[in-house]
C-alpha cells in the first residue's frame, strides 16, 4: 500500500510540475516582408582555422543564408596568398538582401515568420568547432545587418585552440517561407 501511495504522490507531483511549466510560444503567423539590400565587408584573421578564399566564401554564404539572407547573395574573398592555398587572413565583401517587415497594409514581396536559429560548433550541420574565428569576425556584420530578436552572440576564441563551446549565436530570425510551386 505504501508503494501505491508513493507512486500516486509522484504522479501528482509530475502533473503539477508539468502544469506549472510555461507553454512554448506559439509560432507567429506569416507576415508580409520586403527585401532590404545590404553591402558590407569584414576582415577574417584566423590563427586556428585557415580557409582558401573559395572555402571562406562558401562558409560565409552558408551562414548568411541560414540567418535568412536571400540565396542570390554575393560573397567575394580576396587577399589570399594563393588561390587554392589556405590563408591566415582575407578580406570579405558581401552583397545580400534580408527580409524586413513590410509597411503596415503593404502586400510585401514575400511571406516570412520568426524562426529560432542557433549557430555553434555542432549546429547547423555545416558548422565546426574551428569556425570560432569566422563567427567572431562576422559579429558586427550579423548584428548590424540582420533583424534578430533575443540575440545572444558569444565568441571566445583563443589562437591555435579548438573547443566545442567557444562560440554560439542564438536568436529569432525573420525567414521567408518558400513559395509553393504553382502547377
Amino acid at each position: 500500500m505504501k508503494h501505491i501511495l508513493a507512486i500516486a504522490a509522484l504522479v501528482c507531483g509530475v502533473q503539477t510540475a508539468l502544469a506549472d511549466t510555461p507553454a512554448a510560444p506559439a509560432a507567429a503567423s506569416p507576415a508580409p516582408v520586403t527585401w532590404r539590400h545590404q553591402t558590407a565587408d569584414f576582415n577574417y584573421v584566423g590563427f586556428t582555422t585557415l580557409y582558401t578564399c573559395s572555402g571562406l566564401e562558401d562558409q560565409v554564404r552558408r551562414i548568411l543564408i541560414y540567418l535568412g539572407a536571400r540565396a542570390d547573395l554575393k560573397v567575394r574573398a580576396s587577399g589570399c596568398l594563393r588561390i587554392d592555398n589556405p590563408s591566415h587572413n582575407a578580406w570579405v565583401k558581401v552583397e545580400f538582401d534580408v527580409p524586413v517587415p513590410a509597411e503596415k497594409g503593404a502586400p510585401g514581396d514575400a511571406l516570412a515568420q520568426w524562426n529560432a536559429v542557433a549557430i555553434s560548433a555542432r549546429s547547423p550541420h555545416f558548422m565546426d568547432s574551428g569556425d570560432c574565428e569566422l563567427v567572431q569576425s562576422m559579429q558586427a556584420l550579423v548584428t548590424r545587418y540582420f533583424d534578430l530578436h533575443d540575440l545572444n552572440y558569444r565568441a571566445s576564441c583563443f589562437p591555435h585552440t579548438v573547443s566545442i563551446d567557444d562560440f554560439s549565436l542564438t536568436a529569432e530570425a525573420l525567414k521567408v517561407i518558400p513559395a509553393k510551386p504553382t502547377t
